[in-house]
């Protein structure tokens, strides 16, 4: 996407922590509702002194992302503006947590292969970051022996953030209870053959709100983000179909907003 609107605009990204390649020194790190790092990163943009003109800000992200990005827009509702926020696209949206979650433990495909992969790596690194904070109430001995990401929340997520259980979690961050209040121009891009969320988890439109949600048949997760294109350019073999429709998107609502 960066590539994509090197021309429009000026393009920084965000790094979730310990998602940089370096773990977070304190215990913890992000979630699926943790907007405090992207809120308070748009603030320091704004209150940069090299933004004079207090160029637009739109915001994109991808699966966990773009429930943070969704979920942020939410909470701001009709104050996004004040932020200088005018726009998102955003791709691969886990718009219910307990229905990709309950979708997932119904294959056995994605048992064998996503969860014990995709939990082996969350516990691995919590183990790591409780071990490195000692002081920690985290029970490790729970945490090496859970196998579901459900587990997983219950004993490390949960008690971290001050959640209940994973119940109590996915119910207050999942982005599909904020969208209503989105005020900005914003396009969501699902696949309906997404190995992660059923089709029916992705809602319905609402022509009360500025959200296009658009399905494609085919991609999976985040899959056709590396799809390759016939290129003109090095910088079009760089930028497959996704980011392409992404940039293409918030190019036309910075034009509107600018124009």
């Amino acid at each position: 996407v960066s590539r994509k609107l090197m021309h429009h605009c000026f393009s920084l990204g965000i790094n979730f922590r310990g998602c940089s390649g370096e773990l977070n020194r304190n215990i913890g790190g992000y979630h699926f509702g943790f907007t405090d790092d992207l809120k308070q990163l748009i603030i320091e943009t704004n209150n940069d002194k090299r933004n004079g003109q207090k160029a637009p800000i739109f915001l994109s992200g991808f699966s966990l992302g773009a429930n943070v990005v969704l979920k942020l827009l939410g909470e701001l509702g009709d104050t996004a503006k004040e932020l200088n926020i005018w726009g998102c696209a955003v791709t691969g949206a886990p718009f219910s947590c307990f229905k990709s979650n309950e979708f997932m433990l119904k294959s056995s495909f994605s048992q064998a292969v996503y969860i014990k992969a995709i939990v082996k790596s969350i516990r691995d690194k919590a183990i790591i970051q409780v071990e490195s904070n000692p002081g920690s109430s985290i029970d490790i001995n729970k945490l090496r022996s859970v196998t579901t990401q459900a587990e997983y929340e219950n004993v490390y997520t949960a008690p971290i953030y001050g959640f209940k259980d994973y119940v109590d979690y996915y119910a207050k961050t999942e982005c599909d209870r904020f969208i209503d209040s989105i005020s900005v121009p914003t396009l969501v891009v699902n696949s309906i053959d997404d190995p992660f969320f059923p089709p029916d988890s992705i809602p319905n439109e609402n022509i009360h709100r500025p959200l296009n949600i658009a399905r494609t048949q085919h991609g999976g997760h985040l899959g056709f983000m590396f799809h390759r294109v016939k290129a003109r350019s090095k910088l079009m073999a760089n930028a497959s179909w996704m980011p392409t429709e992404l940039a293409r998107f918030i190019s036309h609502a910075h034009d509107k907003t600018t124009n």
